[in-house]
């Protein structure tokens, strides 16, 4: 992301690096921290030569689909005992942003367009079995409500832009912003 908790935890006084796949993320980390290391890395393809002591992820994992990978290659640059920290969108997150908005397209007579699925959010069971086929040893896995506040229409217009953008590819600018109100209303 944009380094801002990556600096928390130095300020902390952890000696931190930071890892994104987004060029854009690691210019403006970059800018904004620039004591601190940030690397145009994949989470599902990365390697460091010195392991770490831990690594720590936040609202990131939901956006990755090759979970086993990612968790497999952050377990192989951790040191032994290593802990492995992360929050994420949990199982039938957004789904009924997600439902609303496919029904619309649906309805539009863009099908093709609503079998992408941008997320993978998983149940705690799965998140487990992926952790422990990868070696790790679980302390804890915590399930809890996070709400985001979308006020007004206009919030939830807004996060329909920045997060399901892949949804319009091919749709018109104008077509788009149709679907977005309907699917809003």
């Amino acid at each position: 992301g944009t380094g801002t908790l990556t600096a928390k935890i130095s300020e902390a006084g952890a000696n931190v690096v930071g890892i994104d796949a987004s060029p854009e993320m690691i210019t403006k980390a970059k800018s904004a921290f620039p004591h601190i290391q940030f690397f145009l890395k994949d989470a599902t393809d990365f390697s460091f030569r010195e392991h770490f002591d831990a690594a720590f992820s936040n609202a990131t994992f939901h956006w990755i689909k090759e979970q086993r990978k990612a968790i497999q290659c952050i377990y192989n640059n951790l040191r032994a005992g290593g802990r492995f920290v992360y929050e994420m969108g949990a199982k039938h997150n957004i789904e009924n942003i997600h439902n609303a908005l496919k029904k619309v397209l649906a309805d539009e007579g863009f099908e093709e367009n609503t079998r992408m699925e941008l997320n993978y959010f998983s149940s705690p069971a799965d998140q487990a079995v992926l952790l422990e086929d990868a070696g790790f040893i679980i302390a804890k896995i915590i399930r809890f409500e996070r709400p985001t506040e979308l006020s007004g229409e206009d919030g939830m217009k807004s996060w329909i832009i920045q997060f399901c953008h892949p949804f319009f590819n091919n749709i018109p600018h104008k077509k788009a912003a149709d679907i977005i109100d309907q699917s809003v209303s």
